[in-house]
């Protein structure tokens, strides 16, 4: 036992001096330090789990289980307090490691807040469900939508974008750069506003996110709205994770619009982002149809929604340009996702998917084809029309080539429209694949003017897209190894 003792408090006694030895060295990278005068916060990291008993360090974890695993009734006195005093001292090497790591990346930043001063501002509307002719400049002549049709002309119109089987699945494209992902584990090196922070942006998203996400944990700075649907007069908001209540709707009053609350956040953002030193990253989340499911709509009804999307879209605009941020800024409007299946009733009436079919199950064209608009005076090309097929995915790897970001975004699904907004220059055709999220497998995919349909195993369907935009003949038995080769691979 005296052996035991010595041995171990000799091992502890080591280790420890070595991580509080550590903790005091400054970190090797901090040659490039934030100016005082601008101090900059990172997003808050999202903690590493490797289970609820172990140690973050292997050393210290081996040593745990070898003291652990030694232990008998009589040294029991002794191991306890040595296991705690590792567990202490693996806290202080946690928080060693994480004040290197944000001190590394706070001097990697500001290096890049340098080198992207030709990088344009960016702010990126996203709106959970529209059609592909929903709005004027794609063909709408029962309702106006005449802030967005100023913005196509302003700019380029994309006629073949594509979105994910739903707007959660698309938010997860558009962050991660991946077909089918999830948030937290997309296969790029970092999620859009982690990458963009990282690149010398200040970043903010406003309007409405998912409830199981934090802004923060995502890379967003700053943030205000709500993480669930808060209704046309909500009498709280979420601001930077505080709950805050919102006066002018609290005891049934009904002063401030969700739109209203919206711009308010908006011009706030803006007017302080002619004061800073680096471009911005504003993600505004406008989602208007989360009702959908549990309420019997109207044509005139559907008509509202769009006609709201429009009017808050061109006061986001009208703000950019007021704060004299326009020839600086790109601006990037898209929506998640095609209207509502339950809606499909609608579509004669509405028009809403154009010419295309719309379904049920949610694979066809007027499901997934969505508008797509991006703008930037004097350096996209107004009144540019592209057919090259785009998606959320593309947005982190544009807006990365754009920002000037270096380090690498590993393998993604997307790929960078930075020629198509140049010069509308076309693109290499890419296969693009939509997967079940119960089990992996495919239901669609689109490859140059194919699209292959599985509902089910049993029911396998090609359309030729070129000679049959509505997707209403069945050309599987004619081009079996077409729909093999797409299905199978």
């Amino acid at each position: 036992m005296h052996w035991f003792r010595s041995a171990s408090w000799l091992r502890v006694s080591l280790v420890l001096a070595f991580s509080i030895g550590c903790e005091g060295q400054p970190p090797p990278q901090q040659a490039v330090a934030p100016p005082p005068q601008q101090p900059v916060e990172p997003p808050v990291l999202a903690p590493v789990h490797i289970g609820e008993d172990r140690l973050r360090s292997p050393l210290l974890e081996g040593l745990r289980q070898q003291i652990e695993n030694s232990e008998t009734a009589e040294t029991r006195e002794v191991t306890q307090p040595l296991t705690k005093q590792l567990a202490a001292a693996d806290e202080i090497m946690s928080e060693a490691r994480t004040r290197n790591r944000t001190a590394i990346q706070q001097a990697n930043r500001q290096v890049r807040m340098g080198a992207a001063r030709q990088s344009p501002n960016f702010v990126l509307i996203t709106v959970d469900r529209m059609g592909i002719g929903d709005l004027g400049c794609y063909g709408q002549t029962r309702w106006e939508t005449p802030a967005l049709n100023k913005l196509a002309a302003s700019g380029l119109r994309f006629t073949q974008c594509y979105s994910g089987l739903n707007p959660t699945t698309s938010q997860s494209a558009l962050l991660t750069a991946d077909f089918a992902s999830a948030a937290s584990s997309g296969r790029a090196t970092g999620l859009l506003p982690r990458v963009l922070w990282n690149a010398g942006y200040k970043t903010a998203l406003i309007g409405e996110w998912s409830g199981d996400s934090s802004p923060a944990q995502q890379g967003y700075e700053e943030s205000s709205g709500w993480n669930a649907a808060p209704g046309e007069f909500p009498d709280w908001a979420l601001l930077n994770g505080n709950r805050i209540t919102l006066e002018g709707n609290s005891q049934g009053q009904r002063q401030d619009s969700i739109a209203d609350f919206l711009i308010s956040e908006v011009r706030s953002f803006l007017r302080d982002a002619r004061g800073r030193p680096n471009q911005f990253f504003l993600h505004v989340s406008l989602r208007l149809f989360d009702d959908v499911a549990a309420n019997s709509w109207s044509a005139d009804h559907y008509a509202t929604r769009i006609r709201q999307a429009d009017t808050t879209s061109g006061r986001i605009l009208e703000a950019v340009d007021e704060f004299g941020l326009g020839n600086r800024t790109c601006i990037f409007f898209i929506a998640l996702a095609g209207p509502h299946p339950s809606l499909n009733n609608l579509m004669p009436e509405t028009q809403s998917t154009a010419d295309f079919s719309h379904s049920a199950d949610g694979l066809r064209e007027g499901n997934l084809r969505v508008p797509f608009l991006v703008s930037w005076p004097g350096r996209i090309p107004a009144g540019s029309v592209s057919e090259v097929t785009a998606g959320p995915w593309d947005i982190l790897p544009t807006l990365a080539q754009l920002a000037w970001v270096s380090r690498p975004l590993g393998r993604v699904d997307g790929r960078s429209l930075v020629e198509v907004l140049r010069s509308n220059q076309p693109l290499k055709d890419r296969r693009i694949v939509w997967k079940s999220p119960a089990n992996g497998s495919v239901l669609a995919v689109r490859e140059e003017n194919w699209k292959a349909v599985r509902i089910e195993s049993a029911n396998e369907q090609l359309f030729d897209l070129n000679s049959d935009r509505a997707e209403k003949r069945n050309v599987a038995a004619e081009h079996d190894d077409v729909l093999r080769r797409l299905i199978k691979n």
